[in-house]
């Protein structure tokens, strides 16, 4: 009867896994496609803009001294052509009422503008050069500068609805990867009953920032370096011994609320406390987030909880092609685990990766055998997709 239980409960949490990852790879998808649209409006507006400047320049050469009227009027006709070809696409491509009336009303200003040219033309032809400047440089410089306006503020708001709309659809990313990410933490509490007497493992917190120095391994022994040959990475045999705690899992709660905070976090500089919290939750004492540099091959320390910056900087980068775990995440995308033993922490890698970009890793040297519960392995993979919205590799050289 407990096995068809929990065979019925392993479907239901694939089930919800992997509704929640196609959520998440098609909102990934749209993001990506709403960004393209966004960055396509954005240059045709600056397109029909920048030729509506050139259309003003080439009609105050009618009445310049020096120049030739019949080229300039020819120049003008093929520029009207022009103009009225980028705003027909740009109207094409607008998305909200809001966009489509202001490109509307700029549409009527250019037609107005058209007819003016009409009227400047005559007047030039007619040697009467002072009635076609009166046009050109007053009626025509304020029709101008109304419809630029107006193809400006249907950019703004197409910009605003693209923002307003990725920032929707992140949150409920990340609302579909949570869920997920907990119904596999609850499946994993269900099963594993803990053992009568004995409490759930909780970790210790994380000593003062002020402290850390003095217990943070110096490189390269240390094991967030992660810069091991295979052969080497291999636990010694006593680890063979050591079995995996069914009872160690984070405090659920917890990880809720650094997981809202998180969201709720604008830049980077936000990071350092809730790498602390990171590594309270999962036991472990030290978090190093590893970006890609601005060379694209190599991965170089960028912040850290519990190590300190003077070892944090002898650590250097690692190639992005090494043959290590903490490359092999960043390559393969997948979360990495180092079991320990009785005198050596064990150690998760887990990449930063999001629907645009590779962004580096995050390593944790943790305690107490931790690094083998698969809850405590979902929480960081959670926790760094989260951080891969935060985080940015170096801009390229």
């Amino acid at each position: 009867m407990r096995r068809m239980w929990l065979r019925a409960a392993l479907v239901a949490v694939l089930g919800v896994s992997v509704t929640a990852g196609y959520y998440a790879f098609l909102t990934g998808q749209r993001l990506a496609q709403a960004h393209q649209a966004g960055r396509a409006f954005d240059a045709g507006a600056w397109r029909l803009r920048l030729s509506l400047a050139e259309l003003r320049a080439a009609q105050q050469a009618y009445v310049a001294a020096g120049q030739d009227r019949d080229y300039w009027v020819a120049d003008v006709a093929a520029r009207i052509e022009e103009l009225a070809v980028e705003l027909a696409t740009l109207s094409s491509m607008s998305t909200l009422p809001a966009t489509a009336a202001a490109l509307d009303e700029a549409a009527s200003l250019i037609e107005a503008l058209l007819r003016m040219d009409e009227r400047a033309r005559d007047h030039a032809a007619a040697g009467e050069e002072l009635m076609a400047s009166d046009l050109i440089f007053a009626d025509g410089l304020d029709l101008g500068r109304s419809a630029a306006d107006q193809i400006e503020r249907a950019r703004l708001i197409e910009r605003e609805a693209v923002d307003a709309a990725a920032s929707g659809r992140r949150q409920l990313q990340l609302v579909a990867v949570g869920g997920a990410a907990g119904a596999g933490v609850l499946f994993a509490l269900l099963v594993s009953p803990f053992p009568a007497g004995r409490p759930a493992a909780t970790p210790d917190a994380p000593e003062d920032a002020a402290t850390e120095g003095v217990r943070a391994p110096a490189p390269p022994e240390g094991r967030l370096l992660l810069d091991l040959e295979p052969e080497q990475r291999e636990p010694p045999a006593a680890a063979a011994s050591v079995s995996r705690p069914p009872s160690i899992a984070p405090d659920l709660r917890l990880a809720a609320d650094l997981c809202t905070d998180l969201g709720r976090s604008a830049n980077a500089d936000e990071l350092p406390p809730l790498l602390a919290r990171t590594a309270q939750l999962l036991n472990a004492s030290c978090v190093i987030v590893w970006v890609r540099d601005g060379t694209g091959n190599a991965l170089r320390p960028a912040i850290a909880h519990g190590y300190p910056a003077a070892a944090l900087a002898r650590l250097g980068t690692i190639r992005c092609d090494s043959d290590n775990v903490t490359a092999a995440a960043y390559r393969d995308e997948r979360l990495q685990v180092i079991p320990g033993d009785a005198d050596t922490p064990g150690a998760l890698v887990a990449p930063l990766a999001s629907a645009e970009d590779r962004a580096g890793v995050m390593t944790l040297e943790v305690n107490d055998g931790w690094e083998t519960s698969d809850a405590v392995q979902s929480t960081a993979t959670i926790i760094a997709a989260q951080l891969a919205t935060l985080v940015a590799a170096d801009p390229s050289g």
